[in-house]
């Protein structure tokens, strides 16, 4: 019954969003999410980024403020591909405000470096628990409290998110000219790594309620990426769905990123390194500032381009 009740409310929802493009409340409890049928291909609007009917404004509808998430049990380093990534936010996109979410902050040399940015923001934040009074699910995965909390940062403040093994290659002006957007990461799921959308946002009620409704704890990715890729589909007109410039290459191809195997980088949005999954199979391999002069890929030249300006291998004197 309470399944039902909350289907009816789905489609009135939808409905108000139609007439109402303004809505704009978060206090109110979201809608259902109706789970998407496994055969489900890309079709119709996402087919090829044709016929979209999402047009971009012609005025920014996302506020220019960067959200990054960080929860641990304790204070742990903070990395030099995560410090990179911040440098990056910095200089491309170059936000008001760099949030950096919180139970414990990280530590080590990168950690000081970044702090001495001056629109760099630390805010204390603790895991969320509950969702519209309900508890939610515990979390398995380390990575699970933040997939819901991008979400709900991004309702109460609106801006972009990003993951922290995400470097950014170029402005995201023309993804802030939509109300919400986000990458594909392949023909039949999104990523939830970039995240840009308004705190007035519909999708975003539709996509967080499915933290109670369908939250799948045991599935990787199914929250964060599935179902953003459903509700974009059925929804075509509440996201933009980015294909190419920002998931690609995707999880599948980490030898074209971390590797010899040169990707042609320079026309994404930004690139998503999938560190653990590469750091998985080179587990004796740390990127630092000294061998990342002489890295020959992909990682290495954005890396060069982002500390120093130039993408060229830096050779010893």
């Amino acid at each position: 019954m309470k399944q039902m009740v909350r289907c009816v409310l789905l489609v009135l929802a939808v409905n108000a969003v139609l007439i109402f493009v303004g809505f704009t409340r978060f206090g109110t409890k979201a809608p259902c999410y109706e789970k998407q049928s496994e055969q489900t291909t890309v079709e119709g609007p996402l087919r090829k980024g044709a016929n979209r009917p999402l047009a971009p404004s012609s005025e920014f509808l996302v506020p220019n403020i960067v959200h990054y998430i960080w929860y641990s049990t304790q204070s742990i380093p903070f990395l030099f591909h995560h410090m990179l990534s911040v440098l990056s936010v910095h200089k491309i996109i170059r936000p008001e405000i760099i949030y950096f979410h919180t139970n414990n902050e990280p530590n080590g040399p990168y950690w000081k470096r970044i702090q001495n940015l001056s629109n760099f923001k630390i805010k204390r934040r603790e895991p969320p628990t509950n969702l519209f009074g309900e508890k939610v699910k515990t979390a398995i995965y380390k990575t699970s409290h933040s997939n819901i909390d991008r979400v709900k940062v991004l309702l109460e403040y609106g801006g972009i998110y990003l993951d922290l093994d995400v470097l950014v290659i170029n402005s995201f002006d023309d993804l802030r000219r939509y109300p919400c957007a986000m990458g594909l990461e392949s023909k039949t799921k999104a990523c939830g790594d970039v995240i840009v959308c308004s705190k007035q946002s519909p999708f975003l009620l539709l996509w967080i309620n499915s933290y109670l409704d369908d939250y799948q704890i045991k599935v990787w990715a199914y929250n964060s990426g599935q179902v953003p890729f459903n509700l974009a589909r059925r929804y075509p007109h509440l996201v933009h769905m980015d294909q190419g410039h920002i998931n690609n290459p995707n999880y599948k191809e980490s030898d074209r990123i971390w590797g010899t195997k040169h990707y042609a980088w320079k026309n994404n949005y930004a690139l998503h390194l999938y560190y653990r999954q590469w750091k998985n199979n080179h587990k004796t391999i740390e990127p630092n500032d000294e061998n990342i002069r002489t890295w020959n890929g992909t990682f290495g030249e954005i890396a060069r381009s982002i500390l120093f300006g130039n993408a060229s291998i830096i050779k010893a004197h």
